[in-house]
């Protein structure tokens, strides 16, 4: 699923925006995250609250972020970091 690997990326880089003061391109990257939940959504129907909740859950961790190194940023890039490049259970 796209869904899996251009959240996690796309968060990222909202996060770093936002701690930058860039609040209008992390803004544009969390839209971009979400048209790409609600393509992931309409593709697996079965899926589609999971995924929802994930995009909200990861704009909400954009919006907390205040400034450059805050623990909210830190969280966010290492939950990020997780979902893409971490190894899994059972690999």
């Amino acid at each position: 699923m796209r869904w899996r690997a251009t959240a996690p990326v796309l968060a990222q880089q909202a996060a770093l925006d936002q701690e930058q003061g860039r609040r209008a391109e992390a803004l544009a990257r969390i839209a971009a995250m979400r048209a790409v939940a609600v393509t992931a959504a309409r593709a697996v129907p079965g899926a589609a609250t999971p995924v929802m909740q994930a995009a909200t859950d990861y704009a909400r961790d954009v919006d907390a972020i205040r400034g450059a190194g805050d623990a909210q940023s830190k969280q966010l890039k290492q939950k990020a970091f997780d979902a893409v490049r971490a190894p899994k259970a059972g690999w």
